[in-house]
């Protein structure tokens, strides 16, 4: 479609004529500002997550593993890069822009912009259908980390232990829950309209990197050595650049949905510090601080299960 319609555009002197006009653009009421660059520096940021997930799963590559990861996420950005720009060249050619998601005859800009180029027919309903697909899939990857995730986290008791037990077919199957039940409470809440949902991603995204880049700089720190400063000046600036994308994000797409993610995520800490105080309260509850005798056994021998061994340089506890 890119290709199709940059033809078209050269051969018309950059004013090709569309096949499906698209609807008329309003004219615009805000002239060029500061904070028109922060929401459309935010909305680019936005659509170019997603690449970390070659890092989560490098391996899955075969050997050498970080060579072909290298070489995955260079094809990504490099399509990205022409996929981005070739969609913002034919929009501006073919004069496409957003509409209102709640409005009706709402539609995408890549509807839009398929429709004018491709046409209405048969190449149109392959295409939609090709990003559907493409969607479906990508979700995949949140219903594979998520319960690895909440796992890793009721390890380290700030969350129920539930999240640890296996399900029949060796998922962990209450994350999975989980996950579809929050998934169906924010599209109900947000009324199905996923430019709304972006926002959440977006800053709980970012905010990961942040956190992740800070933290790599602190190990390079700890660990010193040669090439320790270049390695810390490296993720520094990937501390501060995806800092940066995360207050710019945060404060331009604050009243489309962010302020939940502003409200949920320290909703979620005093949460899991709350499980973790229950679980620390358990254990000291539970724990039998008088040494085990086991000599002198004599019939009958009654087996207790027990969850953990207590183990001190002078005595042996145990937890039921």
């Amino acid at each position: 479609m890119i290709v199709v319609g940059a033809v078209r555009a050269f051969v018309a002197g950059g004013h090709p004529v569309p096949i499906v006009a698209p609807p008329h653009l309003p004219v615009s009421a805000s002239m060029l500002s500061l904070w028109l660059l922060a929401k459309v520096f935010a909305s680019g940021c936005t659509a170019m997550t997603g690449v970390e997930a070659v890092s989560n799963g490098v391996n899955a590559f075969r050997e050498p593993t970080q060579k072909n990861a290298r070489r995955a996420l260079t094809i990504i950005i490099v399509l990205l890069m022409v996929f981005l720009a070739g969609i913002a060249l034919l929009c501006r050619a073919y004069s496409i822009g957003a509409t209102d998601p709640g409005a009706v005859g709402y539609q995408s800009i890549l509807s839009q912009l398929t429709a004018a180029v491709m046409g209405s027919g048969w190449f149109y309903y392959v295409t939609i259908g090709s990003i559907l697909a493409v969607l479906a899939l990508s979700a995949n990857t949140s219903y594979a980390d998520f319960p690895r995730l909440t796992r890793a986290i009721a390890m380290h008791d700030y969350l129920p232990h539930v999240f640890m037990i296996r399900g029949r077919r060796l998922l962990y199957s209450h994350g999975v829950v989980a996950l579809v039940g929050f998934t169906a409470l924010l599209l109900i809440v947000f009324g199905g309209v996923t430019d709304r949902l972006i926002p959440l991603f977006a800053i709980g995204a970012f905010l990961a990197f942040t956190l992740s880049q800070a933290g790599m700089v602190m190990h390079w720190k700890r660990q010193g050595g040669k090439g320790s400063l270049q390695r810390m000046i490296i993720n520094g600036v990937g501390a501060f650049a995806t800092g940066v994308t995360l207050l710019v994000v945060l404060v331009a797409k604050f009243t489309e949905g962010a302020w939940i993610t502003a409200i949920l995520i320290p909703a979620l800490i005093v949460l899991m510090s709350t499980v973790k105080r229950h679980y620390d309260g358990v254990s000291r509850q539970i724990v039998v601080d008088c040494p085990m005798r086991i000599d002198n056994l004599a019939q009958p021998l009654v087996i207790v299960p027990l969850d953990r061994w207590t183990v001190s340089p002078k005595r042996v506890y145990a937890s039921p």
